[in-house]
């Protein structure tokens, strides 16, 4: 099992009192259908901090209760350090060796247990015996982002669970073409590709609690994108929806000025003086972080990277969660471009156009009064090149055919009848929109989305696919719609 959160606390420091490790490690309990006291062994993310290991500690006993006490909780960084992006990945490795050989890594130069911490931390020099069946791999980062792994050795059967329904409740757009889905539409019926910087944005007067003198341009951007996206769902994240609403994130880069940034501080104060709010943003998810922690955004929280396309990815990745999940009932899903300033010069970056889109994925409507929501009837992943095989799972999900089929969206470097013929010879009316949008790796694909959406909403589409076939990693796609009215909650 797995579990994502989002704090909403702080960029770099965790909630004091552990509520978002609590909430991952607990999802992860959850999705592997085990109880806490399965659990024999907690690979803590454990990164020595005076801050950070006591947060995480309440955090493991709000998941584990009066259990946690009584097994061993250890960390590899005292042995390896902290390898950052690689971290959790080389320590669920050394998990799932410690689970096979029967064996829990120790947490080296910790002797003794520290305050507010775990009772044993295994402070010896080498790896202890121990007999148990499920361990627990956690870690955090920069942002607030928390992700936990439930692993085991012994199988256990595969219960499938019933998907929920999810609708697309909302959208917010921001770019060259202005700021709202009507300025894309706009632009998009021109013709013209989307090229050059963001349009200016009052981000104070969407989200209060923002100060933009301290965001750099992709979080600007995301958090936009995200609130008008909440405005148009008639959504306010309130109460005990914030720990139940998510955020997933498609970039391709971090932030370029704080990429400037920090480079000039190093260059000019040296590296033992550079600017710490710089540093914190280089991070991929750092954006996602800050976003989470304006808009109270404390369920599942991650960004993902694709290259080309990463926006409908993490969209579809989000559809997913909300889809099957019990711990997630809404997920704003987005992706944000940012142009590299002029004395950053990064070849691979792919961005001539910067901006951000943001659709609300819930399993119902979370507004006061009813609403016209656009079901995501079927949506899949597959291998870059062969757009077929996601639109084909994506339509067997949704119970289509193509006659079904009234418009399809289209955005990448393939034509998406390519091995797919029956496309070609469906009434569908096609809008390749790839010279319009895809200067945008990853937004480009969501603003495709969009316009999707504003054509069943306006009554020109009922049902549509949508296709990203871009770059070399995935391709995507959806099936949208009919139309449906939602009850108010």
């Amino acid at each position: 099992g797995y579990g994502l959160s989002g704090d909403g606390f702080h960029e770099t420091s965790p909630d004091p009192m552990g509520s978002g490790v609590g909430r991952a490690m607990g999802g992860a309990i959850l999705d592997a259908g085990l109880a806490a006291e399965s659990i024999g062994y907690v690979n803590a993310h454990g990164s020595g901090t005076m801050a950070n290991d006591p947060a995480e500690w309440r955090g493991t006993c709000k998941a584990m209760g009066d259990h946690a006490a009584t097994i061993p909780v250890s960390s590899l960084k005292g042995t390896i350090g902290h390898a950052q992006g690689a971290a959790g990945v080389l320590e669920a490795i050394a998990t799932i060796f410690g689970i096979c050989n029967q064996v829990v890594v120790p947490t080296l130069n910790c002797v003794n247990p520290r305050p507010h911490g775990p009772p044993d931390p295994v402070g010896e020099q080498s790896p202890r015996p121990h007999d148990y069946e499920h361990a627990i791999s956690s870690n955090s980062a920069f942002g607030g982002c928390n992700a936990a792994i439930v692993l085991g050795n012994s199988p256990r059967p595969w219960v499938p669970v019933a998907a929920r329904a999810v609708y697309i409740l909302g959208c917010g757009a921001i770019g060259p073409f202005g700021v709202g889905h009507a300025d894309l539409s706009t632009a998009v019926q021109k013709g013209k590709p989307l090229r050059g910087p963001a349009a200016e944005m009052t981000l104070s007067e969407l989200v209060p609690s923002a100060d933009p003198r301290g965001m750099d341009p992709t979080g600007h951007f995301l958090t936009g994108a995200a609130a008008l996206a909440l405005k148009d769902a008639g959504t306010r994240v309130m109460g005990d929806l914030r720990e139940h609403a998510g955020l997933l994130v498609g970039a391709v880069h971090p932030s370029p000025a704080s990429v400037a940034s920090i480079a000039d501080s190093i260059r000019v104060r040296g590296l033992t003086r550079h600017n710490p709010t710089a540093f914190a943003r280089i991070v991929l998810n750092a954006a996602g972080g800050e976003c989470s922690k304006l808009l109270a955004l404390r369920g599942p929280n991650a960004t993902v990277t694709t290259g080309a396309g990463s926006g409908l990815t993490a969209l579809v990745s989000a559809a997913g969660l909300v889809a099957r999940r019990a711990d997630t009932d809404l997920i704003v899903a987005g992706g944000v471009d940012e142009v590299p300033p002029l004395n950053w010069n990064r070849s691979d970056s792919g961005a001539g156009t910067e901006g951000a889109a943001c659709i609300v994925l819930g399993n119902r409507n979370f507004g006061n009064e009813e609403k016209w929501a656009v079901p995501l009837a079927g949506y899949s992943l597959g291998p870059p090149g062969v757009p077929s095989v996601a639109m084909a799972r994506a339509m067997e999900i949704a119970g289509t055919s193509w006659a079904d089929i009234d418009a399809v969206f289209v955005v990448g470097d393939q034509a998406p009848w390519g091995d797919m013929p029956s496309l070609a010879e469906s009434p569908a009316t096609v809008h390749d929109l790839t010279k319009i949008l895809s200067t945008a790796p990853a937004a480009g694909s969501l603003w495709a989305v969009i316009e999707a959406v504003t054509a069943i909403r306006g009554g020109g589409a009922n049902r549509v696919l949508v296709v990203s076939q871009e770059g070399r990693s995935v391709s995507s796609a959806l099936v949208l719609g009919p139309l449906e009215v939602l009850d108010g909650f």
